[in-house]
């Protein structure tokens, strides 16, 4: 589930260095590191959690009274 996170941000990395806009500078590579992060999460994360279905599914007469 998690391959997806981790695999777009080294592609998105391997890409930019391949076309040579990767950033020389430490701070301008450490926001791309995370920038980079961010996309993987924004997008990664919720494909590989939509991949998956549910395991349960809870009617509402099965949880507790305090809940309804």
């Amino acid at each position: 589930m998690s391959a997806l996170v981790y695999s777009i941000p080294v592609f998105l990395m391997i890409a930019l260095e391949g076309l040579g806009i990767s950033p020389k500078s430490k701070t301008r590579k450490m926001l791309l590191n995370i920038s980079t992060i961010a996309i993987g999460l924004l997008i990664g994360f919720p494909i590989s959690v939509a991949i998956f279905p549910a395991l349960t599914i809870k009617n509402g007469k099965d949880i507790e009274d305090r809940f309804h």
